[in-house]
């Protein structure tokens, strides 16, 4: 989206130039476009709101110039994502740091599935966001719609690691989703075999957590 021009995106004049600045990282062009009455919460075609717009372009000045001058994060895109979740994803993970550092909530729901943006950090196993995210008071049990939780998120990435990070941080081993199904459903499903020698260590860990918690281990399916 970064080669399209706010133009195309933003129909109201004065917010596409405001899109531009906040690309640019001008915090002086931001506040003057919005006391000249630029809408910091205006959205463009695909829901996309000018911290998106910022984030897309690479610009984490902006980005927090935009949130400074009134920006909801709380707004989602077409796709029901806010701009937490957006840079949960973000290859870059300074751009998520400057907004927990700015006081966002870590906890800010999707609009379509309910889940926060820790959930989003476990699926692309952005490890500097999912630890800026829990450094922050990230929810580790947060419920999705589907009454998934991190916990369960990370289970279905094999992601044995930051299932013990979860657990060590209070997740709940006990919590069933809306399947009826605990989080050691989903972990269980892949064959050890399958594991890299650093996946089957960080399962082993996983295991003997929950042994020494006195939380039954339940069988491979």
């Amino acid at each position: 989206m970064s080669s399209i021009s706010a133009g195309d995106v933003y129909r109201d004049p004065l917010v596409a130039k405001l899109a531009e600045a906040a690309a640019a990282g001008d915090r002086a062009g931001i506040n003057t476009l919005v006391r000249l009455g630029a809408d910091v919460n205006a959205r463009g075609d695909g829901g996309v709101s000018l911290l998106h717009w910022a984030l897309l372009h690479r610009n984490t000045n902006g980005l927090i110039a935009i949130l400074s001058a009134g920006a909801n994060p709380a707004l989602v895109d077409d796709r029901g994502r806010t701009i937490m979740h957006d840079a949960a994803e973000h290859e870059d993970p300074d751009p998520l740091i400057a907004l927990l550092i700015a006081g966002v909530n870590p906890d800010l729901r999707h609009g379509s599935t309910g889940q926060t943006p820790l959930f989003t950090a476990i699926m692309y196993g952005n490890e500097r966001q999912f630890r800026a995210l829990l450094s922050a008071g990230a929810d580790v049990n947060a419920v999705d719609m589907n009454g998934n939780r991190p916990l369960h998120h990370a289970a279905k990435v094999n992601d044995a690691a930051r299932a013990l990070v979860l657990l060590e941080l209070g997740a709940d081993p006990r919590a069933l989703n809306g399947q009826g199904v605990t989080f050691q459903r989903y972990m269980n499903m892949m064959d050890d075999k399958l594991r890299t020698q650093a996946a089957r260590e960080a399962k082993m860990r996983l295991d003997m957590w929950l042994y020494h918690h006195g939380i039954p281990l339940e069988p491979r399916y």
